[in-house]
């Protein structure tokens, strides 16, 4: 019971998925269009009903096991710190699926829906949603900007997050202007890797700058 109080708002999100997917059921085709390119034609079918309920049952799925991660965390790396936000992270990996299942199930019915743009505005939400959390997020396996740098200390950890919070939420809406201005994929996708990629790069260079600073001065003969 405690459980279903605490991520009410992300059972919610991923009811409404299946609840609009029953809605447009009827008007979708056989087969259903599932995976599209970058130029948002579909090279990708699935057959009803599997088709029509790939994304609902893809965000049930998804967070499930994002529910499940906080008893899954090794020794070290405990969720508990930030556990007072975690609702809110799950609740916006299931509010991004259910985007993502709102435009492929519109996009199935009308392929004019299905621009790289529409799906690129969801992400840029998700994205300041996420980045407003980061500074409460503690060091752990499964979200936040992990790598060898950051899981390696509690300082580059933090300081990265710090880095990357204005960052992704800067980043986010400069990625939703940039999708209703009917920006290019190019463009698009220029936003998505600088926003990615600068805190790997900070990361890393904090990292050694801790690592140098930390080793003992080199004896003189």
């Amino acid at each position: 019971m405690n459980t279903v109080k605490r991520y009410w708002v992300a059972g919610l999100l991923v009811s409404v998925a299946f609840i609009i997917a029953v809605v447009l059921y009827g008007h979708l085709p056989d087969p259903v269009p599932t995976h599209w390119d970058l130029e948002g034609k579909a090279n990708g079918w699935t057959a009803k009903p599997a088709g029509a309920f790939l994304g609902p049952i893809a965000s049930l799925l998804l967070t499930a096991l994002a529910v499940a991660l906080p008893h899954l965390s090794p020794r070290g790396f405990e969720m508990t710190p930030f556990q007072r936000v975690y609702p809110t992270l799950v609740a916006a990996v299931a509010g991004l699926m259910l985007y993502l299942s709102i435009f492929a199930l519109t996009a199935a019915i009308d392929v004019a829906t299905a621009t790289p743009a529409r799906a690129m505005a969801g992400l840029g939400i998700f994205l300041m949603v996420v980045g407003n959390l980061f500074g409460k997020l503690t060091r752990n396996f499964f979200f936040g900007i992990r790598n060898p740098w950051t899981l390696a200390s509690d300082h580059v950890w933090e300081r990265t997050h710090r880095f990357a919070a204005p960052l992704f939420v800067f980043g986010g809406a400069l990625l939703v202007v940039s999708a209703v201005s009917a920006a290019s994929l190019t463009e698009l996708l220029s936003i998505l890797a600088v926003t990615s990629i600068l805190p790997v790069l900070y990361s890393y260079l904090l990292w050694r700058r801790d690592e140098r600073s930390a080793e003992p001065p080199r004896s003189v003969e």
